[in-house]
């Protein structure tokens, strides 16, 4: 019911306004090995699979020159309940 709920809904609208960033975030930690992409296919086979809504916030960093320069973030809300009331963290 809720894996149902969480593709339907998909992603939170900050991942929305900012897909290009969010796709060289996750691109990047795919390479670096952080990420296994699997097909949205494979779900109903893996046991107690669930789904966690992105999203992507700017942030500010400082650089060498003491400027600050904005910077994205990918979340992963885990605590995004379903209509269970469930969440990843619960």
């Amino acid at each position: 019911m809720d894996l149902e709920f969480h593709l339907q809904r998909g992603n939170h609208q900050s991942a929305s306004r900012h897909d290009d960033v969010l796709e060289q975030l996750i691109n990047d930690d795919i390479i670096r090995g952080f990420a296994l992409p699997l097909p949205i296919s494979i779900l109903p086979f893996i046991p107690n699979a669930s789904l966690a809504p992105l999203g992507c916030h700017e942030q500010e960093t400082i650089n060498e020159f003491g400027e600050r320069i904005p910077k994205y973030r990918m979340t992963h809300d885990q605590s995004f309940k379903g209509p269970s009331g469930l969440s990843v963290n619960l």
